[in-house]
């Protein structure tokens, strides 16, 4: 296939997903198998309308129709919805990510932006701050920070999320910020903080809920909005993303943590 003619294909696939109906139709076929009958009462369109949108889906490979009359989503129509939901993450939030650069994240989590859809956007620092607590204080199993300042729960802080006990700390943060700290700030028990020069990305969750934040066009991590939520595929991404991190970040084995 030629260059122009591969060009024309994709211009041809994107025209019948730019179709509202048409997704819907495809979204409708990723957990069963459906008839033309039950994929008109789940659209809420007529019998007649669901067949035109299905004989344009059909030559582009995303459906086809078993032997049981059923309508059925190809591997190659899942792999398309799930590019676009990438591409929904995009349109939909591209006022903040025209202020924002996520050229820096590793390119498997680019390709997974789909799975911040179901977040809920945080527009202000005080949505972000609200979530930082309600992320310390809702923590029973472990508690995964990372940022350009100190997102660390110390003694001094005087605030009682910090004496939970059994909760795993961790914490990604500059080795310039860390210095900063106050000589008497004692950490809870079960932490473990480790240094990144230059964090791009802020990360604040525990087993429940989670939340992400991105830098600016500048390269400065911009902690005024980002993406909070609990949806299990946002929460896994977010994991993973400081999984990534956590794994490439430098251990400090000569500074000894004072744990209360």
């Amino acid at each position: 296939m030629s260059k122009s003619e591969e060009n024309h294909s994709l211009s041809k696939l994107l025209f019948e997903l730019s179709s509202p109906d048409r997704t819907s139709l495809l979204n409708a076929l990723r957990s069963s198998s459906l008839k033309l009958s039950q994929l008109a009462q789940k659209s809420s369109a007529t019998v007649q309308e669901t067949s035109r949108h299905l004989e344009r889906l059909s030559p582009t490979g995303l459906v086809v129709k078993n032997s049981e009359g059923e309508y059925v989503i190809t591997s190659v129509g899942r792999l398309c919805l799930d590019q676009l939901e990438s591409l929904n993450f995009v349109v939909h939030y591209r006022d903040y990510l025209s202020g924002h650069d996520l050229s820096f994240l590793p390119e498997k989590f680019i390709h997974r932006l789909g799975e911040l859809t179901k977040s809920d956007y945080a527009a202000t620092v005080t949505e972000v701050l609200h979530h930082t607590e309600a992320v310390l204080e809702g923590a029973r199993e472990y508690v995964l920070l990372m940022a350009d300042q100190a997102l660390i729960p110390t003694y001094s802080t005087g605030v009682s999320f910090v004496r939970n006990s059994g909760v795993i700390w961790k914490s990604i943060i500059p080795r310039s910020v860390f210095s900063s700290l106050p000589a008497l700030d004692i950490v809870p028990e079960n932490t473990e903080i480790r240094f990144l020069d230059d964090p791009k990305v802020a990360i604040a969750m525990n087993e429940k809920l989670a939340g992400v934040s991105f830098s600016d066009l500048k390269g400065r991590l911009d902690m005024s909005a980002g993406f909070k939520g609990t949806d299990k595929a946002f929460h896994d991404w977010c994991y993973e993303l400081f999984l990534h991190y956590w794994e490439s970040s430098r251990i400090d084995r000569e500074t000894p943590l004072r744990t209360f």
